[in-house]
């Protein structure tokens, strides 16, 4: 039986037997209240990363953060619709499906980045990764039209939820082997890279990328564990439908996050600019006091080396 009863609303795409002690209405409500407020937050805070990408339109970046706010968006008009008492079951299929899959293809999207960061380090010059690393960015950009196309399938058809679960585990077995293959490709040229130049800034934030996406990583197949447990667990009393619904939504919401947080922040061209000027006068000093003031031609081109940045190779 439908958890929409005459008496009893807590959220329609989820069926589940008849259960004897009633309905918890202020446990569906703030069920609602909760995950609306929490996606509401993801919504606006994905949103004003976006906002600050809009100058690197063309970057995974930029598309990963678009997908996972669209993903977040999606799940607040959902939580929006339950507290609106909206009595369609298929609208709430639709929305959970496509938060789903647009999280899975933000996510998805951070193996190009990565991709990307491999040929930045290839310092071996490795043929087989100069050939190999764009055919995978595209399989992995199909693989997220498929998920999508996939899951509309589901929709239309209404499939067992069991396939939806199928799905969702071939798509992350899949995108954990790619994680592991490439953290350690990405590694191995790390460190040798670090060997032949030494330790610079684009190393450490490298590194750094490499740590928090490690944590996405976990967080993710936590996840994955967390759904497919509790997928297998009935619940016999509608307290334990609760506690389903709040375990299965909750780890979603901590997924999201930890990909919002992988995902990095692009800082505004106002304070960029600010840093190199700053840069400059400090280049400028340097190069005044460096400057020894026995020819005025000598000064003036010692000070025009010393005022160029240090490092601006790209």
């Amino acid at each position: 039986m439908s958890l929409v009863t005459e008496e009893c609303y807590c959220d329609p795409s989820v069926t589940s037997v008849k259960f004897n002690d009633g309905c918890n209405k202020q446990g569906c409500d703030a069920y609602a209240i909760l995950f609306f407020l929490a996606y509401l937050g993801l919504t606006l805070e994905s949103g004003r990363k976006v906002y600050l990408s809009r100058h690197q339109i063309k970057s995974y970046n930029f598309l990963s953060m678009s997908i996972l706010w669209l993903g977040c968006l999606l799940f607040t008009i959902r939580s929006l619709l339950l507290l609106a008492k909206v009595q369609e079951p298929r609208v709430f299929h639709a929305l959970l499906f496509y938060s789903i899959t647009s999280f899975i293809g933000g996510y998805m999207l951070i193996l190009n980045i990565w991709c990307d960061i491999l040929l930045k380090i290839n310092m071996s010059h490795n043929k087989y990764i100069i050939m190999i690393i764009p055919i995978l960015k595209i399989v992995i950009i199909c693989l997220i039209v498929l998920l999508k196309l996939a899951f509309l399938v589901g929709i239309i058809i209404i499939w067992n939820w069991r396939v939806s679960n199928i799905l969702v585990l071939l798509f992350f077995f899949i995108i954990s082997i790619c994680f592991l293959v490439l953290g350690l490709m990405i590694y191995k040229n790390f460190k040798e890279s670090v060997k032949i130049s030494g330790e610079s800034k684009s190393h450490k934030k490298i590194k750094s990328i490499i740590k928090i996406s490690s944590f996405s990583i976990a967080s993710s197949l936590a996840v994955v564990i967390i759904l497919w447990t509790f997928s297998l667990w009935k619940p016999t009393y509608s307290s334990g439908s609760l506690i389903w619904l709040f375990v299965q939504r909750g780890s979603l919401f901590i997924w999201a996050l930890s990909i919002l947080l992988t995902l990095e922040t692009p800082k505004n061209k106002n304070s960029k600019t600010q840093q190199q000027q700053q840069q400059q006068k400090s280049n400028e000093t340097n190069g005044n006091s460096l400057s020894a003031p026995v020819k005025s031609e000598e000064t003036n081109t010692e000070h025009f080396i010393a005022s160029v940045p240090g490092d601006s190779s790209v």
